[in-house]
């Protein structure tokens, strides 16, 4: 699960460094610049991680928890950028973490 775990840390840096790239730059300059540049870097790792995990355990088991994202995301944008945390993404994280819950909690069929 470590695997998963910096997937996921990887592609949120990655989503958060391309939302400083694209509100600090614009035009050529917005693909040039360090932060779009470490959004890159950051994909790249994500992908080799990825790969790590998915040699380790089977994607229906570790895919699942890439939509953890979806609850990440928005916390991140409200502490960083200062975006507001809306009842439907509140609602939204909690039906994807019991999602989660209950496919791995339960007894398989």
């Amino acid at each position: 699960m470590m695997y998963v775990m910096l997937a996921l840390f990887f592609q949120s840096a990655a989503l958060v460094a391309s939302k400083y790239a694209s509100t600090r730059n614009v035009g050529i300059n917005r693909y040039l610049c360090p932060e779009y540049l470490s959004a890159l870097i950051f994909l790249v790792l994500q992908a080799l991680v990825w790969q790590q995990a998915l040699k380790k355990k089977p994607l229906n088991v570790v895919y699942p928890y890439m939509s953890i994202i979806y609850v990440i995301i928005p916390i991140i944008s409200f502490f960083f950028f200062g975006e507001p945390i809306t009842i439907n993404q509140v609602i939204g994280s909690s039906v994807i973490i019991t999602g989660i819950i209950v496919m791995y909690a339960g007894p398989s069929l």
